[in-house]
């Protein structure tokens, strides 16, 4: 996107539009806070799995904690896999933050690095919350831009038709009015 699409996508939002950015990895966010002229800052806490909501907002009617778990492993159904969210979050003393990474459990540990067997768990448990919540950051956001708004989501697109991700966008789309003659997930990937 060069600086005159991103001029006309903020005076749009800024006249009452919302704009709707996802997956943005630590430089697009670097560029978007810069642009933007907004407090955001990329944040690294490895490999997210599991998205949970920090507030009740209408954004998210209709999405619950599962289509936000992507820790496939957790039902101990052979043959699931886990589906990874995004390697970025972000921070923001300006943004509204709706879903951020999980900060007091050890699901991350148990079922992407193999520490669910029974006598590793209170060890990884004592070691990981003994003192207090873990250091988490936002997946999703919402920032007010003059009478729009900007809402930041790291949660992808489906992949290989991904339910949960297929759920997640329909109904965050459905809040948001945006209204379709086709399935949203139809047709060819573009080049990222």
């Amino acid at each position: 996107l060069d600086s005159d699409a991103s001029a006309r996508l903020m005076k749009k939002v800024s006249e009452g539009a919302t704009l709707l950015v996802h997956s943005l990895d630590s430089t697009m966010i670097i560029r978007l806070a810069g642009e933007w002229k907004i407090d955001l800052k990329p944040v690294n806490l490895g490999p997210q799995y599991n998205l949970v909501r920090d507030v009740n907002d209408e954004l998210l009617n209709g999405i619950s904690n599962q289509e936000t778990n992507w820790l496939d492993k957790m039902t101990y159904t052979s043959g699931k896999e886990n589906h990874k969210m995004c390697d970025w979050l972000f921070s923001s003393t300006q943004g509204k933050s709706l879903l951020s990474s999980e900060s007091e459990s050890c699901w991350r540990e148990f079922f992407t690095k193999g520490s669910a067997s029974e006598w590793l768990r209170m060890p990884v448990v004592t070691y990981y919350l003994y003192n207090g919540p873990r250091q988490s950051a936002s997946g999703m956001m919402a920032f007010t831009i003059g009478k729009g708004k900007l809402i930041l989501t790291q949660v992808p697109l489906s992949e290989n038709g991904y339910a949960k991700a297929k759920t997640y966008w329909s109904q965050l789309l459905a809040n948001l009015n945006v209204s379709f003659s086709k399935n949203l997930f139809d047709g060819e990937k573009t080049a990222d």
